[in-house]
């Protein structure tokens, strides 16, 4: 019997803590922050031109393929 009123009286205990309201003793104060976001853009070339060779040949055949050929490319016409 004095173990069950214990608990009634925890129970009890516990339930008005729970609905009480939390109120400021003192007025509030607020601190001011001041935030500042930057966004910068940033733009970097590195395009690297090179100039290649100019490389002429000219095949004239009278067949009805012609094949020309350098060091960069092989071209069949």
């Amino acid at each position: 019997m004095i173990r069950s009123s214990y608990i009634y009286f925890l129970l009890a205990l516990l339930a008005a803590s729970a609905c009480g309201v939390v109120r400021p003793t003192s007025p509030s104060v607020t601190d001011s922050t001041r935030v500042e976001v930057r966004t910068m853009t940033e733009t970097v070339h590195d395009t690297a031109y090179i100039e290649l060779p100019v490389i002429v040949e000219r095949i004239v055949t009278r067949d009805t393929t012609s094949t020309l050929e350098n060091e960069y490319a092989r071209s069949v016409f």
